[in-house]
């Protein structure tokens, strides 16, 4: 932890105390933020909270790359935001697990993917992948790049974390981390391109 500013250490060491002993709540979040790293834990109002807030942040301009990947995905909203940054011109691809004989679609929303599949009249669909078959999941990553304008000016972001953007997150307590780092959102932008050039993977 010597790189991570001291009000970050303090928090997550208090988060970690108040989960030894039972106390940390699902229902009952905090955050902290300092210098180019801010921390969150257990959503606020919902599980998507953070993300659809980071996202929310993000300029369509000059070829700004979002890049998804999660376990479920069953928060329309985000989809949503998804979509209309990509309507915008932003460069989207998202990498879900989805099986469509199960009921529940394997923890993808009908209306998440609604909006992940519509087209854009302008720019087409978005870059949709598919981590999962024969009804094995494959991606048990959780991450969002941000490359390009974030905050009003250009820059590499990325938010991981242990949440996914659907509902049932809230119920449980989770952690998320955003990092402003240029070369950090490289890599996990390279991270996904191997994601999505394995065998196994097909487009949706």
């Amino acid at each position: 932890l010597k790189n991570v500013p001291a009000k970050v250490v303090k928090f997550l060491r208090g988060e970690y105390a108040k989960l030894k002993k039972g106390k940390l709540s699902a229902t009952a979040g905090g955050r902290v933020s300092s210098g180019k790293i801010a921390v969150f834990t257990t959503p606020e109002k919902s599980s998507s909270l953070y993300l659809g807030e980071m996202l929310n942040r993000v300029k369509c301009k000059g070829g700004t790359r979002l890049s998804l990947a999660t376990l479920h995905f069953g928060d329309s909203r985000v989809a949503e935001k998804l979509w209309r940054h990509h309507n915008n011109g932003c460069k989207v691809r998202v990498m879900i697990n989805y099986d469509a004989r199960k009921a529940d679609k394997d923890g993808v929303g009908t209306n998440t993917l609604k909006w992940l599949k519509k087209k854009s009249r302008k720019y087409g669909r978005i870059a949709l992948y598919n981590a999962q078959r024969a009804g094995a999941v494959k991606n048990h990553f959780k991450f969002l790049t941000v490359q390009g304008y974030f905050d009003g000016k250009k820059q590499g972001v990325v938010w991981t974390g242990s949440l996914h953007p659907s509902p049932g997150s809230q119920l449980n307590a989770q952690i998320q981390v955003r990092i402003k780092d240029g070369r950090l959102a490289t890599k996990y932008g390279q991270q996904f391109d191997r994601m999505i050039n394995r065998r196994d993977v097909s487009r949706i």
